[in-house]
């Protein structure tokens, strides 16, 4: 409510703001303890997680869901939740909040001891059971390098034909956002006020896109071929999970 509303409200009523307003805060601390947010929050054996360790936590998961030939169904049977409840979790959608005995049955369906799922979180650089792809950039520089990573890494899953397929909007949004991200010189973050200002989307969303994808670049090693431009040095990018892309020379 406008303050020049609550003044005519207290005028009429002849009385001050502050009588309108007396125990309000009270009332909304009342109501806030009643919402399922506010009781995960205090729950004694939840704990926070970003979205970035959820989803660590969840490819993790799916890694080993698929190692044991398990489907989503069946993880979900021993869970007694919905099978697109897995499905979400292995996404990294999972409560920001998550709750200590949840953990436990989900490990417990993946044939695994306890703490398992946050073991990936303690050690940062423990490898995901998931094979690495190489993939070849034919690119001229490292900005057209990086602005073809962002094209393999706005999809889900690797595209084998990722130089011909085309994209749909989301994902476009996700590659341009990452060439604005780290297109401009090794080891450089930009900042991406503007770009997510043409998308109308908020900073914060832009950074958490991309931080989706530099989670995913784990799966891949990228390597940009020599051209008879340059010097024939076979490049190799390595994109971290907290941000980032460094470029070494592989082999000559």
């Amino acid at each position: 409510m406008w303050q020049y509303k609550l003044n005519a409200w207290a005028d009429v009523l002849k009385s001050s703001c502050g009588y309108l307003l007396e125990n309000v805060e009270t009332v909304i601390e009342k109501e806030t303890r009643k919402s399922p947010r506010y009781a995960a929050e205090r729950a004694p054996d939840s704990f926070a997680l970003t979205p970035l360790q959820r989803i660590q936590i969840g490819e993790h998961a799916a890694a080993r869901r698929r190692c044991l030939g398990l489907s989503f169904a069946q993880i979900a049977a021993s869970l007694g939740t919905p099978w697109q409840t897995v499905q979400n979790w292995e996404a990294g959608k999972m409560p920001r909040f998550a709750n200590a005995s949840s953990f436990s049955a989900w490990e417990k369906a993946l044939a695994v001891p306890d703490g398992w799922l946050l073991h990936c979180l303690q050690s940062p650089n423990a490898q995901s059971q998931n094979t690495t792809t190489e993939v070849q950039l034919c690119a001229d520089d490292f900005s057209d390098a990086v602005r073809k990573m962002g094209i393999v890494l706005a999809k889900p899953a690797f595209d084998p034909f990722w130089q011909s397929t085309p994209l749909d909007t989301k994902q476009s949004r996700s590659a341009s956002l990452f060439a604005s991200r780290f297109g401009h010189a090794p080891d450089t973050l930009a900042d991406l006020s503007v770009a997510a200002a043409s998308f109308q989307i908020s900073p914060r969303r832009a950074v958490q896109l991309v931080d989706v994808m530099c989670v995913r670049a784990r799966r891949y090693v990228f390597l940009m071929s020599p051209s008879a431009d340059h010097d024939p040095v076979e490049t190799r990018f390595t994109v971290y999970a907290e941000g980032g892309i460094s470029a070494t020379a592989a082999r000559s």
